[in-house]
């Protein structure tokens, strides 16, 4: 059945590509796109983890990718019959931050990543580090240690500034090699400089999220720019497909690079790593519509758990049994244990067939929604857009999508990334304006 399913959701992919006319950035498109390698690298793994799928698993993962396309295909209905487009405008000048001010910027960033390191350095110790042996496995030994204490409140929040400021000068810096074909300009090459600041971070931190995070960042930034400046030519499809393969082979080489640091071995075994993280989801879902868990407790058991988390931390102690599902249950396939399900498990648990399909329809739609108003535009949304869209690369792996829209650390990140973005685009924009000529050009408009 694996085969089927992976033919089938071939076919399937294809078919979204063509309905929304060759449109490779099409949420519905990538979220199939994802879905494939997962059940992709599962297949390659039959006999390793000895497990087999069930035609209802078929059955729930395409019709679940066939609700989702619903939504979208409504939302291209509704901006097709409004005849709602915004004209494209190319830009006519680069975004020119100040170098002396970003190299400052760099240096305060640094004197946080120093902090964060000591912070780092600290727990490790707590978990029994001694100067010998990866630190950084320690330190991850230790986040995952409840009654250890966790990095203070500086290093948390220094994560969540440098995140927002590395997706906001990624933003920068593609706008100009891509208009402007400043690729190899230093003073273009210096916004770079927060987001390294930034993985470092990353690679301190020993998550492996983040890496995804950016890499859908700059696809969805770089892919809107691209497709932008080609003025939305289905030619350019294979060029936007290459650059996406490549982000996904970037990703692995970090995700080996980042899993070295914590582990001395973990290069020799890295291709079972990457199969386990990528492809171990499906007959995890399998395992869990066969034998479904018991109902939740409350409301939003496992998805709403980042709301339930702010309220206990605010002293708001509900449901009064509140537990933290994070992370689900272990499943055993031949020795491989995995506990994630793909976005179905979650969304199924919590709400039920009707719920699972409402919510991916409701989702479909805003996604759609979302890309169509930045379409053609260079705005503060779109960089929010990028930012969001990290759950519909996860589909296929865990369910991120109220896990992330339902919570409050993404509102936190928006709020920097907005303030960051008046202070280095949207005022660079405007300020940079020196003829009535580019003020016909409607600049403005088109950035804020």
């Amino acid at each position: 059945m694996i085969y089927i399913l992976f033919i089938s959701l071939i076919i399937l992919c294809l078919t979204y590509y063509l309905l929304f006319k060759r449109n490779i950035l099409s949420p519905t498109v990538i979220a199939c796109g994802v879905f494939i390698i997962s059940v992709f690298f599962a297949m390659i793994n039959v006999d390793t983890w000895k497990f087999t799928i069930a035609p209802i698993t078929v059955v729930v993962i395409l019709t679940a990718l066939m609700t989702f396309g619903c939504g979208e295909f409504v939302t291209n209905l509704i901006f097709h019959t409004r005849k709602h487009r915004v004209k494209y405008i190319p830009p006519s000048q680069p975004i020119q931050s100040s170098k002396d001010i970003v190299i400052l910027l760099c240096v305060v960033l640094l004197m946080l990543l120093i902090h964060f390191y000591n912070e780092t350095v600290a727990i490790a110790k707590l978990a029994g580090y001694n100067g010998e042996g990866l630190m950084l496995s320690f330190a991850r030994e230790a986040t995952l240690n409840p009654s250890i204490r966790t990095r203070d409140r500086l290093a948390g929040q220094s994560t969540t500034i440098l995140q927002s400021i590395s997706y906001v000068f990624s933003f920068i810096f593609l706008y100009n090699a891509i208009f402007f074909n400043q690729y190899k300009k230093l003073r273009n090459i210096v916004n770079l400089f927060p987001v390294l600041i930034y993985l470092c971070f990353v690679v301190l931190s020993g998550g492996r999220t983040p890496f995804i995070q950016m890499i859908a960042v700059w696809f969805v930034i770089g892919g809107l720019f691209f497709m932008q400046k080609n003025e939305w030519s289905p030619n350019k499809t294979k060029r936007l497909v290459k650059i996406g393969l490549i982000g996904i082979a970037v990703f692995f080489a970090l995700f080996i690079a980042a899993g070295s640091l914590k582990d001395s071995v973990f290069v020799t075994h890295a291709w079972e790593s990457i199969s386990f993280y990528t492809g171990l989801s499906i007959p995890s879902l399998d395992d869990y519509l066969l034998q479904p868990r018991p109902q939740s407790d409350h409301f939003g058991e496992e998805t709403l758990s980042g709301i339930y988390y702010f309220l206990n931390r605010i002293g708001i102690h509900f449901p009064d049994n509140y537990v933290n599902y994070k992370h689900l249950e272990f499943v055993n396939f031949n020795g491989t244990m995995g506990n994630v399900y793909t976005v179905v498990r979650r969304l199924l648990h919590d709400y039920g067939y009707w719920g699972l399909y409402f919510l991916l329809f409701a989702f479909g739609f805003i996604y759609s929604f979302l890309f169509q108003l930045i379409k053609n535009k260079r705005s503060f949304l779109l960089i929010f857009y990028a930012f969001m869209f990290y759950p519909i690369v996860m589909v296929g792996i865990d369910e991120q999508l109220c896990s992330t829209w339902f919570s409050i650390s993404w509102v936190w990140i928006t709020l920097y990334m907005y303030i960051f973005w008046l202070l280095f685009v949207k005022n660079k924009i405007i300020l940079g304006r020196s003829s009535a000529h580019n003020k016909k050009q409607h600049i403005v408009p088109n950035c804020i």
